[in-house]
């Protein structure tokens, strides 16, 4: 069987390559993405340090149990949601007259 067309050897697999502008878009992103999760991870060993110095019964009040408090906290990291700020989560009394 003959074509016409000639016989190219990989011609395709190079004109589909990424420019280098993409990949280090592509590599930034990647950079930020592990940056923000491991945030998300050093806040959740802050939590876990001091919901872990409470008494039993302080975390049964906030719904936790010690045998479970690590996996509690890591399930909450995964799912990507905001941990409390520590300066955010103490209470603050209101200042009047300013």
């Amino acid at each position: 069987m003959r074509t016409n067309q000639p016989f190219r050897l990989g011609a395709d697999k190079y004109a589909a390559a990424p420019s280098f502008v993409d990949r280090l878009g592509r590599l930034a992103s990647w950079i930020s993405a592990w940056m923000i999760t491991r945030a998300h991870h050093r806040g959740a060993t802050v939590l876990y340090e001091e919901l872990n110095r409470l008494p039993d019964v302080d975390l049964q009040v906030r719904g936790l149990s010690r045998g479970t408090l690590a996996r509690d906290i890591g399930n909450a990291c995964d799912r990507g949601w905001v941990l409390p700020n520590r300066e955010q989560s103490r209470e603050r009394p209101e200042r009047s007259g300013q």
